[in-house]
């Protein structure tokens, strides 16, 4: 079919050999590119693919070697524990049978003490024999007790339990507390944390040294107890509570800027009053001291131009009784001056 796209057509009209024969080659070349980025685009993909698979395989290889330590490392600590339990089991044998033999020598010994004791009786006399057995029978206890000392502190080894430190993970202190008050709490919880910090850095050296990890790996997830939707409820009704707080604390303080403003308002109402009693106290001195200027009631005396104003314009009246009159009227046209002759018209 391309080798039929790819002949020349019919050339109609004013069309050319030459220019068929160009658009067909240009054709030809858009189609064969085409299919080189088509399997270009395939080789990518199917490489893509491929790599995609061989990392897959890798991970999944990876997971089947971490399965398979994990497995040899729970038996082997399988294994340690069950050595520890046989031989915990044998101490316990062995501490009984020390048990034993310890009972049977603690009383093999108080019998040499009392034979010792009554022979040493016999070559005495009368109430001297006595006194003598007496004394002799209370060292022979202090003996006893010392005796008895010295082998509980030798069978201190066999009670001992002799397990590895992956098993009991217990460190003892190199050095004992030296406080110089007991009572001081702060002091006395320094010294503890002091000592656990430095009894967790022997610990890791001593798992180090056994090569036992304890550390947690970096690509580890541990699955919640809780679900993400419990989470976000428990988030919620924390951020509830803390924006109730929030509105509480808000409206106390609201509540103390109102009781200061009140008091703030009060004290400025208490000084206007004063400031006004004071001032009303110094006009009455000023109108007591200065009744010349003031009158008799202790106001000023008026104005004699403002009265006559007032007579005339009317003041503190009604609208009704500044309307004019007839005789008002009439009297905006007497003359003031009628000694003097009128003028008529304007400058001359």
């Amino acid at each position: 079919a391309r080798e039929r796209r790819a002949l020349p057509q019919r050339c109609e009209g004013p069309c050319t050999m030459a220019k068929t024969k160009k658009r067909d080659r240009a054709r030809i070349e858009a189609e064969a590119k085409r299919d080189r980025d088509r399997a270009e685009r395939e080789s990518k993909r199917m490489l893509a693919q491929e790599e995609g698979e061989q990392t897959l395989a890798a991970i999944m290889e990876e997971q089947a070697s971490l399965r398979k330590q994990n497995k040899k490392r729970a038996k082997k600590v399988m294994a340690a524990r069950a050595t520890a339990v046989e031989a915990e089991e044998s101490e316990e044998d062995d501490a009984a049978a020390s048990d034993e033999e310890y009972d049977s020598d603690v009383e093999a010994l108080r019998r040499i003490r009392a034979v010792q004791a009554v022979g040493e009786a016999g070559e005495l006399d009368g109430g001297d024999a006595e006194e003598n057995g007496e004394a002799d029978g209370s060292e022979d206890e202090e003996a006893i007790e010392e005796d008895l000392d010295t082998l509980m502190l030798e069978r201190l080894d066999d009670f001992q339990l002799k397990l590895p430190f992956s098993e009991t993970m217990a460190v003892v202190a190199d050095q004992p507390l030296e406080l110089e008050n007991a009572h001081d709490d702060l002091t006395r919880e320094v010294e503890f944390y002091k000592q656990a910090l430095n009894a967790v850095k022997a610990g890791r050296k001593m798992l180090d040294r056994a090569k036992i990890l304890h550390y947690r790996p970096a690509d580890y997830f541990a699955e919640m107890i809780k679900s993400d939707a419990h989470m976000a409820r428990i988030k919620q009704n924390l951020l509830f509570e803390k924006k109730k707080m929030e509105a509480f604390e808000q409206r106390k303080k609201q509540q103390e800027y109102k009781k200061f403003a009140k008091k703030v308002q009060a004290e400025k109402i208490r000084e206007k009053a004063s400031h006004k009693a004071k001032a009303k106290d110094l006009a009455l001195e000023f109108r007591s001291k200065n009744k010349e200027i003031m009158g008799e009631k202790g106001k000023p005396k008026p104005n004699p131009r403002r009265a006559a104003k007032n007579q005339k314009y009317g003041v503190g009246k009604s609208s009704a009784s500044r309307r004019n009159t007839a005789e008002s009227v009439g009297s905006m046209f007497k003359r003031d001056t009628p000694n003097k002759k009128a003028r008529r018209g304007g400058r001359r």
